[in-house]
């Protein structure tokens, strides 16, 4: 009994602050078994990709996720792991994760947008409007509202995406293989 009770402990412990770059050139197999919940599976130009889907929210550095996305290659190795924020990250975050990961490498932000062109579907009542913007980029300070900010370590990189608008708000966060493309 006490077997069976230390079984279920194992498996219904959350995944707090996991060490997402651990899992990157990993086989999904091995994310799978760490991950412990259901998931997706949808074909890819490359690969394929894996949303794992959590029951109840989970904490990344005090911010709150319910999905991780893992994009596989075609011989099913991790080669980026994405999950969304439910807020932008603030100061508090910011402290926390680089005294994980040490000082970013490049942080940028807008300088100007360009609108290029816009489509609206209407294959719905209301249709959909899909702008298509040119941005240019600079580097910034935390302070100045940053659209992304970038780590490059060794064996991986991280990016952080801030969405302040839009239906998608809050901070997406992906651990990839190194690129060094930022």
């Amino acid at each position: 009994m006490r077997f069976l009770l230390l079984l279920l402990m194992i498996n219904l412990k959350p995944v707090e602050n996991l060490k997402f770059e651990l899992l990157i050139g990993k086989d999904i197999s091995h994310a799978i078994k760490t991950l412990n919940t259901d998931y997706n599976i949808f074909d890819a130009d490359l690969g394929k990709v894996y949303i794992f889907q959590f029951d109840n929210s989970r904490k990344f550095f005090g911010f709150n996720y319910d999905k991780i996305v893992l994009g596989v290659d075609k011989s099913n190795v991790i080669q980026t792991l994405s999950i969304n924020l439910s807020e932008y990250f603030d100061d508090n975050f910011y402290k926390l994760f680089t005294s994980e990961y040490g000082s970013p490498s490049k942080i940028l932000g807008i300088k100007s947008r360009k609108k290029i062109g816009e489509i609206i579907d209407s294959v719905e009542e209301e249709g959909r409007r899909i702008t298509e913007t040119k941005l240019e980029m600079e580097e910034v300070t935390l302070s100045q509202d940053p659209l992304f900010v970038f780590w490059i370590k060794e064996d991986y990189q991280i990016k952080i995406l801030n969405r302040k608008k839009g239906f998608l708000k809050g901070s997406e966060l992906t651990f990839s293989k190194v690129t060094n493309q930022i």
